[in-house]
C-alpha cells in the first residue's frame, strides 16, 4: 500500500472538492503534501505546488523526491496564481490566507471561464466572498472544518460570470453554510454572535455604534432563532 503525506484535518476539507482527472496547483503550498496526496492516491496524474517563497518551495521538491513523485509535481515559486490562470490547471487551492490576500491574488490573474477554486479565508471571510460574489464567481459549496481549536470556512466557486448580492450573514457565514446548518456551524455561529455582542457593548460604552456590525448581529440572531 501507498504510503500518503500526512494533511491536516483543514487540507483533507478540500479532498471532496476535488475530482479525478482534475489538474490542481497548490498557492502557499509550504510542504506540498496536499498535491504529493493528490498524485499518490490517484486523483490527479500531476499536480502543482507554488509558494512566494523560496524555503517552501525547497521543502516541497524535497518531499516530492521523498515520495517518488518529483516527475508528477511541478514546484514553482512564484507570486500567486499568474503564470498558471490561462494554463492546463482547471482548480486552484488557497488557503491559509487571508480574504482580501486571496481576493487580490485572484483579482490580479486572467482566469478563465469554468476554472474554480478552494479557499480557505483565515480571516476577512465577508471580504472575500464579496469579492468573489462581485466578479463573477458562482460560490457552488461550502463547508465548516474545527481543527486546532479553531473553525475554518472553506469556499468552493467557479468562474462562470455570475454575479449574486449576498446580505451582511450571508458574506459572513456563507448562504450554503446557513443553509446546511450543519451543528459544527451553528457552534461557530453562536461563538460569533458572542463576539459581536463584546463589541457592540464596547462600542455602546465608547459611544460608537456601527450599523453594519449591528445589521449583522441582528441577522446573525436571526440565524441562531430559525
Amino acid at each position: 500500500m501507498t504510503k500518503l503525506p500526512p494533511i491536516s484535518d483543514r487540507l483533507r476539507a478540500a479532498l471532496p472538492f476535488i475530482e479525478k482527472g482534475d489538474i490542481v496547483a497548490d498557492i502557499g503550498t509550504d510542504h506540498a503534501y496536499l498535491p504529493i496526496y493528490l498524485v499518490l492516491s490517484g486523483v490527479c496524474k500531476r499536480a502543482h505546488a507554488c509558494d512566494i517563497n523560496e524555503g517552501p518551495c525547497i521543502r516541497a521538491r524535497e518531499n516530492a523526491a521523498k515520495y517518488n513523485v518529483s516527475d508528477k509535481i511541478e514546484v514553482s515559486r512564484r507570486d500567486g496564481i499568474e503564470g498558471l490562470a490561462d494554463s492546463e490547471v482547471n482548480k486552484f487551492v488557497i488557503f491559509g490566507m487571508g480574504g482580501e490576500l486571496i481576493a487580490a491574488i485572484l483579482d490580479r490573474a486572467s482566469i478563465a471561464t469554468g476554472t474554480r477554486v478552494i479557499l480557505n479565508p483565515m480571516t476577512k471571510q465577508e471580504k472575500l466572498r464579496a469579492y468573489l460574489t462581485y466578479s463573477g464567481f458562482e460560490i457552488l459549496d461550502e463547508t465548516l472544518v474545527y481543527s486546532d481549536s479553531k473553525y475554518y470556512q472553506i469556499i468552493y466557486a467557479e468562474k462562470n460570470g455570475r454575479c449574486d448580492r449576498l446580505t451582511p450573514s450571508e458574506l459572513k457565514f456563507g448562504k450554503i453554510n446557513i443553509e446546511k446548518r450543519s451543528p459544527l456551524f451553528i457552534e461557530y455561529v453562536k461563538k460569533t454572535r458572542d463576539e459581536l455582542l463584546r463589541a457592540q457593548n464596547m462600542r455602546k460604552a465608547a459611544g460608537a455604534l456601527k450599523e453594519d456590525d449591528d445589521i449583522l448581529l441582528y441577522e446573525t440572531e436571526q440565524i441562531l432563532k430559525s
